[in-house]
């Protein structure tokens, strides 16, 4: 199944185990399986950032459309330091 993956470069001393056969599969098969998801991830992000360069502004969710609410912060009890 590897031999969809070239290595460019020769492993420094003691790699081989690092990079075995079942290394190279296992990276194989989660290329395979992400890259169609990472290269539309990076033509999304690509399309985003012309437009701030265009001049858009960023767009924060409203507070009705924040996953967690509203946050609200529990203030600490005042304790006195001892000297």
């Amino acid at each position: 199944m590897t031999d969809g993956i070239r290595v460019l470069a020769p492993p420094p001393a003691g790699g081989e185990a690092i990079l075995s056969n079942e290394a190279r599969a296992f990276l194989e098969r989660l290329h395979r399986q992400f890259e169609p998801t990472r290269r539309a991830l990076l033509a999304r992000r690509a399309e985003r950032q012309a437009r701030f360069d265009a001049g858009e502004r960023l767009d924060f969710l409203a507070e009705r459309d924040r996953p967690y609410g509203k946050l609200e912060f529990l203030t600490l009890p005042a304790y006195r330091c001892l000297e």
